[in-house]
């Protein structure tokens, strides 16, 4: 299994946090990190329900030019208890009926991070870094808690001002 996990493109700022929308700056890192899937077969999109990352990875997919099935989930919100989350991915895994499936996450901080430790780890923890429009690479034989490699996590490049 291959799972990317993505952290959604830079937000503005907005009255409710499940409103903010993307910046143009945003959808430019969104845009510019579609160049790490390339050479995938994308078998499912997740995003959290949060509006910035739903418009993270459609504006993935409108870059990857494919019609990859995009399904929306409260599980992958930013306040979402972390071991919920990740047996949602796994859930996710299993409906796909892919040993081999990549499937690319979207959603938020501190989230993102805690499903790294416990996918690599098998415990709770901040240890990995994601910037605005990140992705981490993770593969797993028998996807399970701790059961994941890390293969590379890639930010988008940063403008000179």
């Amino acid at each position: 299994m291959k799972l990317f996990l993505m952290r959604h493109g830079d937000a503005q700022q907005a009255k409710k946090d499940s409103d903010r929308e993307l910046t143009p700056q945003g959808i430019e890192q969104a845009t510019a990190m579609a160049i790490h899937f390339k050479n995938e077969k994308l078998d499912h999109f997740y995003s959290s329900d949060f509006l910035r990352a739903q418009q993270t990875a459609k504006q993935l997919q409108a870059a990857l030019s494919e019609q990859v099935p995009l399904e929306i989930s409260e599980y992958l919100r930013p306040s979402t208890d972390t071991v919920r989350a990740f047996d949602y991915i796994l859930d996710a895994y299993d409906r796909l009926d892919n040993e081999n499936a990549s499937m690319l996450m979207v959603s938020h901080l501190p989230l993102i991070s805690d499903i790294c430790s416990l996918a690599i780890k098998g415990k709770l923890g901040q240890d990995f870094n994601f910037a605005t429009g990140a992705v981490a690479l993770l593969e797993a034989d028998y996807p399970d808690e701790g059961t994941f490699q890390l293969k590379w996590i890639k930010s988008p490049p940063v403008k000179a001002s």
